[in-house]
């Protein structure tokens, strides 16, 4: 016996002898490292957006996240759209659109490129990258194309980049908005620093009613709720959205039944 091709699993007394076994092999390890099905997701540095996060817009934000699903699998992070329908995606008028995209490019979020007489986006892959292996000392949040194309469908633009801020602060293990989302809670340690309201608004340069207005669009669309763990309030996220687990994670399954139980309410 040997490796399934397709699904990389050791059958029954396996061997890996064949180079397509050994790819195989390596995908099956990749997936069960958190890096699975990779063209479902794409990838944000934490180290760059904290960069720019207080100096892009809530506009400008909520662009570059409605244009994460159209960025190419291992094609140079290119968006797959051309300038008109970015406009349309993003629902603003041409001129809005590319007085936000010429913001992102300044930022360095994105850059663009003529192709044969027409302007092309990209991704910088220091901010964002889709279908390459990360290295595992990188601090990054997941965005799920899937979630973006349907938790966020009919969310204001400006709540998606409200969203799109609030990455590097999703708890790594528990999805909770956070000041310290990298505390690993498996040893018992729960002081994760449940961000309050006035807190988010520090941390992503907007003023407090503004995060209020977004916390209940996103409460509406089921991108977030509100939960209570020792003794502290504070907004979970949809890991179907934003994820920096496995999917497979008990902690994350636990989260993703709280979510599926109140979408049957």
């Amino acid at each position: 016996m040997a490796v399934d091709r397709e699904t990389g699993e050791l059958l029954e007394d396996a061997s890996i002898r064949t180079p397509s076994q050994v790819a195989a092999f390596r995908n099956r390890i990749n997936r069960d490292l958190g890096y699975d099905s990779q063209r479902l997701f794409v990838v944000t540095f934490h180290k760059a957006l904290i960069t720019v996060l207080r100096k892009m817009t809530l506009t400008q934000a909520g662009v570059i996240m409605r244009l994460l699903p159209h960025i190419k699998h291992k094609e140079s992070g290119r968006i797959d759209l051309s300038a008109a329908e970015i406009a349309e995606t993003v629902g603003k008028s041409r001129k809005h659109s590319d007085d936000a995209l010429n913001a992102l490019c300044e930022l360095g979020v994105l850059r663009k490129e003529r192709i044969s007489g027409r302007v092309a986006y990209f991704a910088e892959p220091a901010f964002h990258t889709h279908g390459v292996t990360v290295p595992t000392r990188k601090k990054f949040t997941k965005t799920y194309k899937d979630g973006v194309s349907t938790l966020m469908a009919d969310v204001p633009l400006e709540t998606a980049g409200f969203v799109y801020k609030l990455q590097p602060f999703v708890h790594k293990d528990l999805c909770f908005i956070s000041k310290h989302a990298d505390v690993d809670v498996e040893g018992g340690n729960y002081d994760i620093g449940i961000m309050t309201v006035a807190e988010m608004s520090d941390a992503i340069g907007v003023d407090v009613s503004t995060v209020k207005r977004h916390l209940r669009e996103c409460r509406k669309a089921g991108v977030m709720i509100r939960m209570t763990t020792l003794n502290r309030e504070g907004y979970v996220v949809h890991p179907d959205l934003l994820l920096r687990q496995d999917h497979r994670n008990r902690r994350v399954q636990t989260i993703r039944d709280i979510f599926g139980t109140l979408d049957g309410e």
